[in-house]
This record gives structure tokens, sequence and C-alpha cells, in this order.
């Protein structure tokens, strides 16, 4: 008989039957690209090559109430507004410069929106799946899981997020939006930290989402950070801003990495 995985689950503190939980929400593998699409990238010289589109999950974090309940309901409304955007249906208006564009989103659920990306943080955090390890954030570990656990996303300036786009040219891709093709991609998210900054960013299915731990009246990143009442400001980068972006943050040429390990 197989031997039932009981422990405490780390959200609600009850003693329960534990499952295997995705950080990442399992329904943004439907946005990423065909297997026909998927490339292989390395972070580090010494990794081997690994399939972006993967889903990656943990064990004994989280008991099935919460995994299913809880967490999902913010995941149900994270899919529709996903849902909407890659339709393209609740963009407002757009401006244009120098091969970027912006996009305004209106009529957006900013609570559980925000609170499924606390949970995907605070879940990475506590994952202990290789996956996650640069988002060990301990300092920020018990008030994201009082703010899951209360249900709430009143956080003052703390945990302003932004979301951004990524384009890419001369590579094949089923998705696309003002005549740029949009680069489906998860990365290993990251903690990145400077002199007025201080976030993680994770890159899911294409779009870059920042999460602010600290806030910093002086960053110049989260000044259009996304607030309750007004219109949600995407950014999408030209395909040269959105190599410069990942090369910062991978170290290396990132489009020539993904270029030559494509799929043909």
């Amino acid at each position: 008989m197989k031997k039932k995985n009981i422990g405490k689950c780390k959200l609600c503190g009850e003693v329960k039957k534990l499952v295997e939980s995705h950080i990442i929400p399992a329904f943004f593998d439907s946005y990423m690209m065909p297997d026909r699409y998927m490339f292989r990238f390395k972070v580090e010289e010494r990794e081997k090559p690994f399939p972006l589109q993967k889903g990656y999950t943990s064990k004994n974090i989280l008991c099935g109430s919460c995994d299913n309940n809880s967490i999902s309901n913010y995941e149900k409304v994270m899919s529709t507004f996903y849902r909407n955007y890659f339709g393209n249906r609740l963009f407002s208006k757009a401006s244009f410069t120098n091969g970027s564009f912006i996009e305004y989103l209106i009529n957006q659920d900013y609570h559980n929106i925000k609170l499924c990306l606390l949970s995907i943080l605070w879940r990475a955090h506590i994952s202990n799946n290789p996956f996650y390890e640069n988002i060990a954030i301990p300092e920020y570990e018990d008030i994201l899981h009082k703010l899951l656990k209360n249900n709430s996303s009143e956080t003052g300036n703390q945990f302003r997020f932004i979301f951004w786009g990524l384009t890419i040219q001369n590579f094949i891709s089923p998705f696309s939006i003002n005549g740029l093709k949009i680069l489906q991609v998860t990365l290993k998210p990251m903690h990145l930290k400077s002199e007025n900054d201080n976030y993680c960013c994770f890159i899911i299915a294409g779009v870059i989402i920042l999460i602010e731990l600290e806030y910093y009246h002086e960053s110049r990143i989260f000044e259009n950070a996304i607030t309750p009442n007004n219109p949600w400001r995407i950014l999408f980068m030209n395909p040269a801003e959105s190599n410069m972006f990942l090369s910062t943050i991978y170290k290396k040429d990132f489009f020539r990495t993904i270029s030559s390990g494509a799929k043909k």
C-alpha cells in the first residue's frame, strides 16, 4: 500500500496529507510554444541545457485544501487575465517609441492578481526545487505568509509589481502583437538588488513580472508600478531591449543562445 505523505502544511499550519504543487501555475503551459518551437538554454556554463517549456513543482509544502482552494482561487483570476491578455481584448490604447510600445489594460482584479503573484513569490522561496534557488528571501517569508493566510493584498508601498513583455525577431513564434513576435518562454527566476532597487524577477510565458521587495522612492523601474485604480501599463520592449534586459540578468547574449538551441 502506498504510504500517504502526511505533514504540516506551510500555509494553513495543519497536519494533513501534502500534495505536489505547481509553483508557477500549470495554466501557463497553455501559453507556451508547441514542442516544435521548444529550445534549450543554460543559465550557467556548469549547467546542462534544460527544456524551458516545463512545469517546475515542489512536494511537501501545501495540503490539498490550500493548493486546490486558497491558491487556486487566485490562479483562476490570473488565468482569465492571461487569456484576455493574449486574446488582445482588454487593450484600450497603445503608444509606440523606437519599436517598443505600451499597452494599457483596464478593469483588472488587482486584489486576486496581486495575491497570485505574492503566492508565487512565497512558494518559490519555500520550495526545495533547484529551479527556484535564487529566490531566497527569508526576511520576507513571514509577511508573505501572513498576507496569504489572511487573504490580504494591503501592503502599502511594499511588493509593488509591474509587467513587461518580451519580443523577438527572426524566430518562429505562434504569438504576435503589433507585428512583433512574443517570446513565449519561462526562465529561472532571479533576485536582483542594486542601490535603488530590490526585487524578484519572474519570466513566465513571455512576460516579465517584477515584484519589489522593498520600496525605494528613487526606483526608476517601479515608477510606473501597477495600482488598484489606474489603467495597468505593460511595456513591450523591442527585440534589442528584450535581448539587453535578458543578457544583463543571465550574463550572456540571450538571443544568440536560444537561436543556436532552437529546434528546427
